[in-house]
Protein backbone atom coordinates (compact mmCIF):
# COMPACT_ATOMS: atom_id res chain seq x y z
CA UNK A 1 0.00 0.00 0.00
CA UNK A 2 1.40 3.27 -0.97
CA UNK A 3 0.56 7.37 -1.16
CA UNK A 4 2.36 9.61 -3.76
CA UNK A 5 1.90 12.73 -4.69
CA UNK A 6 2.82 13.62 -8.73
CA UNK A 7 4.07 16.79 -10.26
CA UNK A 8 0.84 19.02 -11.39
CA UNK A 9 0.29 17.88 -14.80
CA UNK A 10 -2.92 17.18 -16.93
CA UNK A 11 -4.15 13.30 -18.17
CA UNK A 12 -6.15 13.41 -21.99
CA UNK A 13 -9.59 12.94 -20.36
CA UNK A 14 -9.51 15.82 -17.66
CA UNK A 15 -7.86 19.31 -18.45
CA UNK A 16 -7.46 20.40 -14.90
CA UNK A 17 -4.18 20.16 -13.49
CA UNK A 18 -3.47 16.25 -11.38
CA UNK A 19 -1.96 17.12 -7.64
CA UNK A 20 -1.87 13.94 -6.64
CA UNK A 21 -2.08 10.49 -7.29
CA UNK A 22 -3.16 8.47 -4.15
CA UNK A 23 -2.37 4.00 -5.57
CA UNK A 24 -2.96 0.84 -3.08
CA UNK A 25 -2.09 -2.11 -4.92
CA UNK A 26 -3.78 -1.63 -8.39
CA UNK A 27 -5.97 0.47 -7.43
CA UNK A 28 -5.47 4.59 -8.24
CA UNK A 29 -6.96 7.87 -7.41
CA UNK A 30 -5.98 11.06 -9.01
CA UNK A 31 -7.32 13.75 -7.81
CA UNK A 32 -8.05 17.30 -9.63
CA UNK A 33 -7.85 21.00 -8.68
CA UNK A 34 -10.59 22.83 -10.52
CA UNK A 35 -11.64 26.59 -10.44
CA UNK A 36 -14.99 27.81 -10.23
CA UNK A 37 -17.24 30.52 -8.74
CA UNK A 38 -18.99 30.37 -4.62
CA UNK A 39 -21.25 33.50 -4.03
CA UNK A 40 -19.15 35.25 -6.44
CA UNK A 41 -15.36 34.93 -5.57
CA UNK A 42 -13.10 32.59 -6.97
CA UNK A 43 -12.78 29.04 -4.94
CA UNK A 44 -10.60 26.10 -5.74
CA UNK A 45 -12.74 22.28 -5.10
CA UNK A 46 -11.40 18.87 -6.01
CA UNK A 47 -12.66 16.11 -8.07
CA UNK A 48 -10.97 12.39 -7.97
CA UNK A 49 -10.71 9.72 -10.47
CA UNK A 50 -11.07 6.14 -9.54
CA UNK A 51 -9.33 3.72 -11.94
CA UNK A 52 -7.70 0.19 -11.43
CA UNK A 53 -4.81 -0.97 -13.71
CA UNK A 54 -4.30 -5.12 -15.76
CA UNK A 55 -2.69 -6.32 -18.20
CA UNK A 56 -4.14 -6.50 -21.07
CA UNK A 57 -3.81 -10.17 -23.72
CA UNK A 58 -1.46 -8.26 -25.69
CA UNK A 59 0.75 -7.67 -22.45
CA UNK A 60 0.65 -3.55 -22.14
CA UNK A 61 -1.07 -2.43 -19.32
CA UNK A 62 -3.98 -1.04 -19.49
CA UNK A 63 -6.44 1.25 -16.96
CA UNK A 64 -10.65 0.51 -16.39
CA UNK A 65 -13.11 1.65 -14.09
CA UNK A 66 -14.59 -1.57 -12.89
CA UNK A 67 -13.66 -3.54 -10.15
CA UNK A 68 -13.61 -6.96 -8.42
CA UNK A 69 -14.51 -8.03 -5.04
CA UNK A 70 -11.12 -8.74 -4.26
CA UNK A 71 -10.56 -4.97 -4.54
CA UNK A 72 -13.10 -3.57 -1.93
CA UNK A 73 -10.30 -3.64 1.17
CA UNK A 74 -7.70 -1.29 -1.59
CA UNK A 75 -10.83 1.07 -2.70
CA UNK A 76 -11.84 1.28 1.15
CA UNK A 77 -8.04 2.35 1.95
CA UNK A 78 -7.42 4.22 -0.67
CA UNK A 79 -10.73 6.32 -0.22
CA UNK A 80 -9.89 7.02 3.60
CA UNK A 81 -6.54 8.31 1.98
CA UNK A 82 -8.25 10.42 -0.46
CA UNK A 83 -10.51 12.00 2.33
CA UNK A 84 -7.71 13.12 4.61
CA UNK A 85 -5.85 14.48 1.99
CA UNK A 86 -8.80 16.69 0.32
CA UNK A 87 -10.05 17.65 4.26
CA UNK A 88 -6.13 18.67 4.67
CA UNK A 89 -6.22 20.79 1.58
CA UNK A 90 -9.62 22.09 2.25
CA UNK A 91 -8.27 22.89 6.27
CA UNK A 92 -4.85 24.30 4.55
CA UNK A 93 -5.14 25.86 0.98
CA UNK A 94 -2.36 26.29 -1.17
CA UNK A 95 -2.60 30.04 -1.18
Amino acid sequence: MSSHADEPSRDGVNPNPLVKTIACGNVLFSIFENQGQRNGEATVYYTVKASRSYRAPDGNWSYTNSFYKSHLPQLIYACQKVLEFLEDAETHPPF
